[in-house]
């Protein structure tokens, strides 16, 4: 028996006579890896994938994890789960441009579905059916499929480099940098308008087709809300310096979260915030001392955060108190012992 001092770091099992061959990962469950993409499709059913492109399934809130399969890509950008069986993940391959890729059995498979040459900056699909990418270009282009990825065709060309969709109709297209403006749809891109106070919009939120939350700011980082669809906007209030990449999520009309993005995944970033009432006050209000990292699923009752060596939160009282879904975290990787020829562990 191998004895670590105070926790098991890695434990792996060899399963060919080739002892470079295939290693399978036993703890910590369900992963060591840094995890950069989560989304839950309900307050059970979610899914994650690892840096290395490990995807996993969990049906019971985070209690456990399947292993679902391993991508040869690199560095899953966004995945998205439109309902348990249908999901889309953006990545990279080797030396060619970014991809979209599709799963039609719960990311057992997965098949190209947007095989652009260019990096993708952002996708949203509202539904299995409608979707909206934009790719890298001289001026960005904005391509919408009908079909679930089969077709796409181009909508708009021009400077932008975020999309999100409510629905098939209602959506907006922004940019991160901040000489790009926020424009917003009510008919599935046939038609834009920006009427947005400004530029630098950083991220916004839908509550509903109408409602519209967006935060905005670098120095100084303020709100704002639109209550049709994008045609007038608000101001709400001043938040402080949120100076990175703010991210805004709103789960009803009153209330919303506010956190600060340095490094997606990583480990250097703001305290989450929450507004009760539209957005007029923010405040700190976690009380566990385990925080969130910026890579948060927002679900009905439930909310997940994943971050680096696999760490993975669960809320189940609206961001209040976070505990670990981990059976341990990894360290460092002290031993390494074969028992015969086939069977090794790392400890």
């Amino acid at each position: 028996m191998i004895k670590t001092k105070n926790f098991l770091a890695v434990i792996f099992f060899l399963i060919s006579n080739n002892i470079f061959s295939q290693w399978v990962w036993i703890n910590p469950l369900p992963t060591g890896e840094n995890i950069l993409c989560v989304d839950f499709i309900n307050d059970n059913t979610g899914y994650i994938a690892t840096y290395s492109f490990n995807i996993l399934k969990t049906t019971d809130g985070g209690d456990s994890w399947n292993y679902i399969t391993k991508l040869n890509l690199i560095w899953p950008n966004k995945l998205q789960f439109v309902n348990e069986n249908t999901g889309f993940v953006s990545a990279k391959e080797s030396n060619s441009g970014n991809k979209l890729y599709k799963t039609t059995d719960g990311g057992k498979n997965w098949f190209s579905t947007a095989n652009t040459g260019e990096y993708i900056w952002s996708f949203d699909f509202p539904n299995a059916n409608t979707g909206y990418l934009i790719v890298n270009g001289n001026e960005n282009v904005l391509y919408k499929t009908t079909n679930g990825g089969l077709n796409w065709s181009n909508i708009l060309t021009r400077r932008i480099q975020v999309v999100k969709f409510f629905d098939p109709q209602h959506g907006s297209i922004y940019g991160i940098d901040p000489s790009i403006p926020l424009f917003t749809t009510v008919n599935g891109g046939a038609s834009w308008i920006s009427t947005f106070p400004g530029t630098n919009v950083r991220n916004i939120s839908y509550v509903n087709a109408d409602l519209i939350y967006a935060v905005n700011g670098n120095v100084t980082t303020t709100t704002y809300r639109s209550s049709n669809a994008g045609s007038s906007w608000t101001f709400l209030s001043e938040v402080g310096s949120l100076p990175y990449d703010p991210l805004i999520n709103f789960i009803n009309e009153t209330t919303g979260y506010l956190i600060d993005n340095v490094f997606f995944g990583n480990s250097f970033y703001g305290p989450l915030i929450r507004t009760t009432n539209g957005g007029i006050n923010w405040n700190e209000f976690v009380q566990s001392g385990i925080k969130p990292t910026p890579v948060i699923s927002y679900e009905t009752n439930s909310f997940y955060s994943v971050g680096n060596t696999g760490k993975i939160l669960k809320s189940s009282d609206n961001g209040v108190n976070w505990v670990s879904k981990n059976s341990s975290f990894i360290e460092k990787s002290r031993t390494l012992h074969f028992s015969n020829v086939n069977t090794g562990i790392i400890a």
